[in-house]
């Protein structure tokens, strides 16, 4: 789990601030637009995939930094990465929501770097475990979070791919 030594040049983690809200929902949608091409998924009548992420309203958004619960990395200040943790205290679990990392740095060591300060929030919170969907048939991706300690739970085939919902244990 350890890439650090990997991590590209000037990377910092921060929990984002409300004037970050602009460059988290560009980097969300660059991220989660590719993603959806990968996974086939279909497009609404202005050529928009038809993914939760890509039609999320600001003020959902805004909410989410505004309480401390989206990670960003930056490089050279611009935001490069970002992430969004929703915990549930009934569960015990963080569920995971809008991992991306721009393409043009990915390989860097970012995202691992990201997952370890989202690993430190969600257990300080007092959840058990972190969860996210995913392609599963994205098989770097697969590769990346298993990477991180993740394992599929399940596999969902009823959409246009297969969804797998991951979990990673948290030491606490």
């Amino acid at each position: 789990m350890n890439n650090q030594a990997n991590a590209a040049p000037n990377i910092g983690v921060f929990i984002a601030s409300p004037q970050d809200l602009s460059s988290v929902m560009t980097v969300v949608r660059k991220g989660m637009t590719e993603y959806a091409q990968k996974a086939n998924i279909p497009q609404d009548e202005n050529g928009i995939p038809l993914l939760e992420a890509l039609h999320e309203p600001k003020a959902v958004v805004l909410q989410a930094i505004r309480e401390n619960r989206v990670v960003i990395a930056r490089c050279n200040w611009n935001i490069v990465g970002t992430l969004r943790l929703d915990p549930d205290q009934e569960t015990g679990i963080c569920y995971l929501r809008r991992f991306v990392v721009l393409s043009n740095i990915r390989g860097q060591g970012v995202g691992h770097l990201m997952f370890q300060r989202a690993n430190k929030y969600a257990s300080s919170w007092g959840s058990k475990s972190i969860q996210l969907y995913t392609n599963y048939d994205n098989r770097p991706l697969m590769k990346f979070y298993e990477s991180l300690g993740f394992h599929v739970l399940s596999i969902d085939h009823s959409g246009t791919y297969p969804r797998a919902l991951l979990t990673c244990p948290l030491d606490n």
